[in-house]
């Protein structure tokens, strides 16, 4: 759900398409300059330009009024930011994150981190059945930034005692009607009017359901006449209509339906102003972030090109008022003294837990930013759909922090898709459910459909640093391969149930300690030559195991930077045989060299002793999968599961260059030795090595590789392709 954003919000370029008129005023007094700013997601940065021409001119407006994008810019102007701030601000912000419901991987709890590295679909389910979003996305992020950004304002709530008074419109989306924030909480109003139907979620405010300003009113010169505007400056970057040859597209009709009342206000508020700047974006829809530079530079153009008017209404207003044009600019508070945290919206979730993922102590001093990361480490809690805040005065010298929360819906259906030339095509199936039994807990029901299906059932109780408990049951059926010199000889198929009861501590999101017992049932069935290569093997076994992780990595897929550790120690039992111990880790750290290249190394290690050993506790190495189960190593040059061993240590190194955004060529180079006897792990003799090449997409589905490895010991090539997230 998350990368449909890039897709879907290029359908909504917002808004209008005005003419310039003039007008004189004067009555002896200096009159009263109004500055209108339209709607038109991206393009509205070219607000920016503009305003930087302006200030340069010495044009500083007495009021302000701006919808979407415009009322954002607007209202950040009117508050003391200026242009240069504006600019930079513009330019420093990651869009593409702010601009969807992303959670900083590192940030998210070790637990979730598999599940929410593999999903492409994500379906909420209520006690009323499934439900469907009212937006793509929720807006949590640009709320937070909202939030942050207006911070030297949070006491105020009437916006004529701005620095310059200001307005911004929204739409009711059940009766249709404008509603003009002339007051409130200046990051809720921005919230409101950028709400792009169908793109973002509606936000409730004061009973209402409210939705993007410009399908009424992407141009509300009209509303600044009611302010008291004399002269009106306009800025419009908004909505063209298409024509009919131009309507070819589901899109372009979507577009054109939400927009098309808007535009017939937007030709009448274009009458009021004097002047009306119309930067040359026609190249440029709502969705052009990344050409952030670009548009901000043709809004500058544009009103440069009228400069001499600008500057000529500017000269002669200060000599009506000498003082005209003077600005003093926003200042962040140094801190806040926090008296009192407020929670509305909490039902099956604790207060206790909230506040524990929060981190925030009352009778402290913090900064809005210590606030916005505090929200940020509870909304990556995942026990959220969505989380607003108000900070507000109190009357003890002091503010009060209101959260107020969406919990999410009581289950959620997730749907992956998976294929590789070794185990073919997969589908996965998910179902969620948390707080079932208890506060924090998550219930979960994993099925695979394809050519090795696999089922699990999990319970798990996070209590975070305190040792949490769970259990879960799995069932499987997988196919492998046994090789001699390099050929295949044969196929096993793999029976296996399994039944953990486990206790584990998370701490700091991305470390996990913990200990089980394991009560495990499976079957080795031959395909080809049983009695001459493996009997056919049952085994009935209860395991004693601890194990540890580690994972903060940025990127599951192509990090730049974090650790991943997958270890564990086994005792494994059976009334049929003798104890045997088995302890496999993986290690590996990405290193970022520059902004494009990245070093990730690895190491991988594994020993098992007894008499006795089931097979499927040896080690098994070769290929690039990397597999989930304990035993199973990826090796470069090698098919898959390839070197059978009971001991190994290998190092992998792979150079990682990010061609374009999404498109990664790895170099992959491996040593290592698989010896039956531990002691012949450290001598020399007999090191297999290999090396690879990959050419990776990360796509909406997941990633697309094509891999061909060679080994320096054997002749041939071998070839890998898979689609989408590994399960």
């Amino acid at each position: 759900m998350k990368y449909l954003f890039p897709i879907l919000i290029c359908i909504v370029v917002c808004f209008t398409f005005p003419k310039t008129s003039f007008g004189q005023t004067g009555n002896g007094k200096r009159p009263k300059i109004g500055l209108v700013l339209s709607g038109g997601g991206a393009k509205g940065l070219a607000h920016i330009g503009v305003l930087k021409v302006l200030e340069e001119a010495g044009i500083r407006p007495d009021y302000i009024a701006g919808t979407s994008m415009g009322g954002i810019v607007g209202g950040l102007y009117a508050i003391g930011y200026s242009a240069d701030s504006l600019e930079k601000i513009a330019k420093g912000t990651k869009w593409g994150y702010y601009l969807s419901d992303d959670i900083p991987r590192r940030a998210i709890t070790l637990e979730e981190k598999e599940d929410y590295d593999r999903f492409i679909l994500s379906i909420p389910i209520s006690e009323k059945g499934i439900e469907i979003p009212g937006g793509v996305i929720n807006g949590q992020n640009i709320e937070n930034l909202l939030n942050q950004l207006c911070s030297p304002v949070y006491n105020i709530r009437d916006f004529a005692d701005f620095q310059i008074p200001f307005l911004c419109s929204a739409t009711d989306i059940e009766t249709g009607k404008e509603v003009v924030f002339r007051n409130g909480y200046l990051p809720h109003a921005l919230r409101a009017t950028m709400s792009i139907p169908s793109i973002f979620d509606p936000i409730e405010l004061d009973g209402k359901l409210l939705v993007d300003g410009g399908l009424i009113n992407n141009f509300p010169a009209d509303r600044l006449k009611e302010m008291g505007a004399e002269i009106i400056i306009g800025v419009d970057v908004g909505f063209q209509s298409y024509s009919k040859d131009q309507l070819n597209s589901m899109f372009r009709i979507i577009e054109q339906a939400l927009f098309f009342y808007g535009e017939s206000n937007q030709t009448r508020n274009r009458k009021l102003c004097n002047i009306v700047i119309t930067p040359a974006l026609n190249n440029f829809n709502a969705g052009s972030f990344n050409s952030t530079d670009t548009i901000i530079a043709l809004g500058e153009i544009a009103a440069r090109e009228q400069f001499a008017q600008i500057k000529a209404l500017a000269d002669s207003l200060k000599t009506l008022d000498p003082s005209f044009g003077n600005q003093k600019l926003v200042t962040y508070p140094d801190s806040l003294f926090l008296v009192e945290i407020r929670v509305e919206g909490l039902d099956k979730v604790s207060g206790e837990l909230l506040i524990g993922k929060l981190q925030l102590s009352v009778m402290k001093n913090v900064t809005p930013k210590d606030i916005g990361y505090a929200v940020d480490r509870l909304y990556s809690s995942l026990y959220f759909e969505k989380i607003s805040y108000t900070i507000e005065k109190t009357n003890r010298d002091g503010v009060r922090l209101i959260l107020n929360v969406k919990e999410v819906s009581n289950g959620t259906l997730r749907f992956g898709i998976h294929y590789d030339s070794n185990s073919k095509s997969s589908i996965l199936l998910n179902a969620t459910f948390r707080n079932l039994l208890f506060d924090g807990s998550k219930f979960a029901l994993n099925g695979v459909v394809g050519e090795n299906p696999f089922f699990k059932t999990e319970f798990f109780k996070n209590n975070g640093w305190k040792p949490g408990f769970g259990a879960s049951f799995q069932s499987s059926r997988s196919t492998a391969f046994l090789y001699r010199n390099n050929e295949r000889i044969s196929s096993l198929n793999f029976y296996e149930t399994k039944l953990q009861l486990y206790t584990q501590s998370i701490f700091r999101n991305y470390y996990s300690l913990g200990a089980g017992v394991e009560f495990e049932n499976s079957l080795i069935r031959p395909v080809i030559d049983p009695i001459e290569i493996i009997p056919e093997s049952r085994y009935k076994l209860m395991n004693y195991y601890v194990f540890l992780q580690m994972d903060s990595y940025d990127n599951p897929f192509y990090p730049t930077r974090g650790i991943k550790v997958h270890s564990s120690f086994k005792l494994i039992t059976s009334k049929d045989m003798d104890p045997i111990t088995f302890f496999h880790a993986r290690i590996s750290k990405a290193e970022k060299l520059s902004n494009r290249l990245t070093l990730i190394n690895h190491i991988y290690a594994g020993m098992v002793n007894g008499d006795s050993i089931p097979s499927q506790y040896f080690f098994f190495s070769g290929g690039h999968m990397d597999s989930n189960r304990n035993g199973i190593m990826p090796f470069a040059g090698f098919d898959y599961m390839e070197i059978a061993s009971k001991n190994l240590l290998s190092l992998k190194m792979d150079l990682q260059l990010r061609l374009f955004s999404k498109i990664y060529v790895i170099g992959t180079v491996n040593a290592g030795n698989f010896k039956n006897s531990f002691y012949d792990l450290f001598t020399t003799d007999n090191i297999l090595s290999g090396y690879g090449l990959t050419v990776g997409y990360l796509s909406v589905i997941g990633p697309i590789e094509l891999s061909l490895s060679r080994s320096s010991n054997y002749g041939g090539y071998e070839g890998f392709f898979r689609i989408g997230y590994w399960f």
